[in-house]
C-alpha cells in the first residue's frame, strides 16, 4: 500500500495504493505509531518489533533478504520505521508513504504475527521503490488525462510488480510452507496470479473483504470534489 502524503498536489495527498496486504484506505489508523528514522535508511531496521528480531534469530537468511533489500531501494533516503496498533484486521496492515523526493516512511501494524510483520515490511520496502511511478500516475489525475476507471487499474498494476518481485524473494528462501503456517500474508503472495487480469480479479474477491478498484474510484471522486 502507499500512500504520498501532502507532497505536491492534493491528488497525491490522498493517493494509496493498496491489495495484497492491507485493502485500500483513505486514512492511516487512528491509534498513534512509534517508531524510528535514520539517514543510513537501513538503520531503521533496528526499530523492528521485537517479534520480528526475534523472528529474524532463527531465520539469518530471512535477516540478510530484508536487509540487502532495504539498502538497494531505500539507500540515500531519510526513513522511518513505525509501528501502529489497529484491532480491525480488514484495516491496512503496512503502508508507506514519501516526503519530497528523498523521505520514505513505512509503517506496519503489530498486532499481527511475526511473519505477517516481516512480509509487510519487506513489500513496502520493495513497493516504496515506485514512487516517481506513482508520483506520475498523481500528476495525470489530477490533470485530466487519467479517468476514473484507468486510475485505479494503473495504480494496481506498480502494486502487482511489487507482489510478483516479493514473492520471487520470499520463495527465493527456501523455507518450507510449514514454516509460515500462521501467517496470512504468506498465503496471499503463494495464490497472487502471475496474469495481471487475474491479479485484479483475485484481489477483488469477496474474502479480501476490500475492493480495490472501487476504494481508488473514491478517492478519485473525493479529489474531483475537492477542487
Amino acid at each position: 500500500m502507499i500512500r504520498i502524503a501532502g507532497v505536491y498536489t492534493a491528488w497525491m495527498s490522498i493517493l494509496t495504493a493498496g491489495c495484497l496486504f492491507s485493502g485500500c484506505a483513505t486514512k492511516p489508523p487512528a491509534s498513534s505509531p512509534r517508531g524510528s528514522g535514520s539517514r543510513d535508511a537501513c538503520d531503521i531496521l533496528d526499530g523492528m518489533s521485537p517479534k520480528v528480531k526475534t523472528l529474524l534469530d532463527h531465520y539469518p537468511s530471512a535477516a540478510v533478504l530484508l536487509s540487502n533489500t532495504c539498502s538497494s531501494v531505500v539507500a540515500g533516503k531519510t526513513a522511518r520505521l513505525y509501528y501502529f496498533y489497529d484491532p480491525y484486521t480488514n484495516r491496512p496492515s503496512a503502508f508507506h508513504s514519501y516526503a519530497g523526493a528523498n523521505g520514505v516512511t513505512i509503517a506496519v501494524r503489530e498486532n499481527q504475527s511475526a511473519w505477517d510483520q516481516y512480509l509487510g515490511l519487506l513489500f513496502e520496502i520493495i513497493n516504496s521503490s515506485n514512487q516517481p511511478k506513482f508520483t506520475r500516475l498523481a500528476l495525470q489525475a489530477e490533470r485530466g488525462k487519467l479517468s476514473r476507471g484507468d486510475f485505479p487499474v494503473r495504480v494496481l498494476e506498480l502494486e502487482h510488480q511489487a507482489v510478483l518481485r516479493t514473492r520471487e524473494l520470499v520463495v527465493g528462501l527456501g523455507l518450507a510452507s510449514s514454516e509460515f503456517v500462521d501467517s496470512v500474508l504468506y498465503k496471499r503472495l503463494l495464490n497472487s496470479p502471475n496474469r495481471f487480469d487475474e491479479f485484479l480479479a483475485y484481489v477483488q474477491q469477496p474474502e479480501n473483504k476490500r475492493n480495490p478498484l472501487l476504494e481508488y474510484q473514491q478517492q478519485y471522486d473525493q479529489n474531483k470534489n475537492a477542487h
